[in-house]
């Protein structure tokens, strides 16, 4: 018995062009030649990938477009993964609209944020997963709900940070139904990992390292959201995703606001209550950067404790009226072994009033620094030769102890130097600052460093005009300078390493990461000064035998006229 058909091309925005999902080399029509019903509305939609189809084998292709039954038709799609689940399911109860948004086709639900729900979506000619947010426009929906979505799409669109969910695109789909709803959508980077929240119920807290290192990239976010004039409003752990590979990634702005605006009305809360800074219970409206400092505290109590910074009684307004003066608790209360240093900056972030806490994210990223795991990693480059060191003295080994690494740290901003600075600090590295290429040029010249770390964009003297001059200045030997930036393009560095420049790294800068690369660097320098000066002894030793064997010569050739 054949199954209902299913219309799909109700599902299409009027602005989509079938045609449009094809390339060239082969005509729209062979791609669904001989398919029927929904197998080529299916096809036409993009819902089933050209890309896909294509790569199909014959055999199956012939299966499919004979088959006259729509349910096992859908059933063997998703057996042959051109569909999901979720998107047959979706079919079979006539609920096709928003399966097409732009260029994507969504794949399944992923959750819920504060403005709508968010599915897994693909892009349609591109090998490219996306997180989507989509919001129904319906005729009852509140006009402010509408302005907050586009707004989280507004505000995430501006920020360009990789400890930031970034957006990709936007745009809306209305129903061919004369009553149907219309759907507004905004397109995120797919982020894979769970977050904190699912991270800590699963497998219980975590260590201090990790958690102190997810907190600050996420505070790094909220620094860059700072200078953006941004506020989350919703700091939690439910909203910081860690990825497989241990970096922090902040999403779901649906709460934001800048700080002039007053979307929120005066005397309303927002925000989750076992998270909330005590004045976003009394005023949404009125909250600055402090209460988003306030959230990531509680957060790292989650993180630390797998609890809730305070136990609710169950009534929303008594608890709010027991947080405007409630201290923070003390992570020590609940895991005695973790340092007291660590407890009093948890306690500090969350300090009920808001002059008490720190007063810039960059500020919490300085305190949690102390607590971040030194993890070394092995450089990959020139290895050290054994027979290499063991024929250089003791004192000029690159790996004797005694031998302190030393680094000069070049960018205007004193935020990002005291950072760097005490992440290689705790490597072992001793560091110098300068603030712009003038003072790093004096410095070059009074003390000796194995490596410049350097911004691009400084004021007098360009971090590529600092390269130049290195580059160009006699007796500096095998120093390394790194450079880094936050804006330039992936070409523009290729271009500092072809000025001269050994490695680069992109602003924020990861702390795993800075380590890496710098001891890389540092490893290769001593890999290359220890055979210069093994290169040095083999000449000084070639010149003293070339000395000893015309010594020698002589010598027998006077014994020679001696003799005769």
């Amino acid at each position: 018995m054949t199954g209902p058909r299913v219309k799909m091309r109700d599902t299409l925005s009027p602005t989509y062009c079938p045609a449009d999902s094809h390339t060239s080399g082969e005509s729209l029509e062979s791609l669904w030649e001989g398919a029927e019903g929904l197998l080529k509305e299916l096809l036409v939609t993009s819902i089933i990938r050209r890309h896909d189809w294509v790569d199909l084998d014959l055999a199956a292709k012939n299966r499919l477009t004979n088959e006259l039954d729509d349910d096992f038709l859908l059933e063997e799609l998703v057996s042959l993964n051109l569909l999901t689940r979720y998107q047959v399911e979706r079919i079979q109860s006539g609920q096709g609209f928003g399966l097409i948004l732009g260029h994507y086709r969504v794949l399944g639900r992923l959750g819920r944020g504060s403005m709508g729900h968010v599915y897994k979506a693909e892009h349609v000619r591109l090998p490219r997963l996306a997180a989507i947010k989509v919001q129904i426009v319906s005729r009852d929906v509140e006009p402010q709900l509408l302005r907050r979505f586009e707004n989280e799409a507004w505000s995430v669109a501006q920020l360009q940070h990789r400890n930031i969910v970034a957006a990709i695109d936007a745009g809306e789909v209305i129903s061919a139904s004369p009553d149907g709803d219309r759907l507004l959508y905004f397109v995120m980077e797919y982020v894979p990992g769970m977050n904190l929240e699912e991270a800590v119920t699963t497998g219980g807290p975590l260590s201090k390292q990790v958690a102190c290192n997810l907190i600050f990239q996420a505070a790094s976010a909220l620094q860059e959201t700072s200078k953006h004039g941004l506020i989350h409003r919703d700091i939690k752990p439910s909203n910081i995703i860690m990825t497989p590979d241990g970096t922090a990634k902040l999403l779901d702005f649906g709460l934001s606001r800048r700080y002039e605006s007053r979307l929120t009305r005066p005397g309303s809360w927002l925000g989750t209550v076992d998270y909330l800074a005590p004045e976003q219970a009394r005023d949404a409206s009125s909250v600055d950067i402090r209460a988003d400092i306030y959230s990531l505290g509680a957060t790292l109590y989650w993180c630390l404790t797998g609890q809730t910074p305070f136990v609710s009684n169950g009534r929303i307004v008594e608890d709010f009226l027991r947080r405007s003066n409630q201290e923070p608790p003390s992570i020590l209360e609940v895991c005695p072994d973790l340092p007291g240093e660590l407890s009093a900056v948890v306690m500090k972030m969350m300090a009920v009033q808001p002059g008490d806490r720190y007063q810039s994210p960059a500020a919490v990223m300085t305190a949690l620094m102390p607590f971040i795991e030194s993890r070394r990693v092995d450089s990959r480059l020139v290895p050290v030769n054994k027979t290499m060191l063991e024929a250089l003295p003791a004192e000029s080994s690159p790996t004797d102890p005694r031998r302190k690494r030393r680094v000069l740290i070049v960018d205007d901003e004193p935020t990002v130097r005291k950072c760097v600075k005490l992440s290689l600090l705790s490597e072992g590295i001793d560091c110098d600052e300068a603030a712009n290429g003038d003072t790093a040029l004096n410095l070059l010249s009074e003390h000796v460093y194995d490596l410049v770390l350097t911004d691009i964009e400084m004021p007098v003297l360009s971090g590529m005009e600092l390269l130049r001059v290195i580059r160009n200045r006699p007796g500096l030997g095998n120093l390394k300078v790194l450079v880094f930036s936050g804006r330039s393009s992936p070409n523009e560095m290729a271009r500092m390493m072809s000025a001269g420049a050994d490695d680069y790294l992109v602003k924020p800068l990861s702390i795993v990461q800075l380590r890496s690369r710098v001891n890389a660097a540092l490893r290769l320098k001593e890999s290359q000064d220890a055979a210069l000066a093994l290169n040095q002894r083999l000449f000084e030793a070639n010149q003293e035998m070339v000395q000893n064997l015309s010594s020698l010569g002589d010598s027998l050739a006077q014994s020679t006229s001696n003799h005769q």
